[in-house]
């Protein structure tokens, strides 16, 4: 799966000399860190969803409304976290480029 088009990107290589703006070029990532970002973004989420839901249902006996409010606080938390990591987490990305 891959989206093809015109984008502005900043690759950082030790071969820089070889390209020029207005080059075509191939960028691309390796296909296992598309599928980490998948986890890390839905999979990551919905876990937190469902522990705190349960968590706070079943463990701490709240009703199901307030257990609803507490699972979404949850998953925003998540967001927030991974917002705060968002430069550490942005290193272990890699991208390749290829002149076309």
């Amino acid at each position: 799966m891959s989206e093809s088009g015109e984008k502005i990107v900043a690759v950082r290589t030790g071969d820089a000399g070889r390209y020029a703006a207005g080059d075509s070029v191939c960028v691309g990532v390796r296909r296992g860190i598309g599928m980490r970002a998948v986890a890390v973004a839905y999979l990551g989420a919905l876990l937190v969803l469902l522990a705190v839901l349960f968590a706070a249902n079943l463990l701490l006996g709240w009703s199901e409304g307030m257990s609803a409010l507490a699972a979404v606080a949850g998953v925003a938390l998540y967001y927030v976290a991974l917002w705060l990591f968002r430069r550490k987490i942005e290193h272990t990305i890699h991208f390749t480029i290829n002149k076309i």
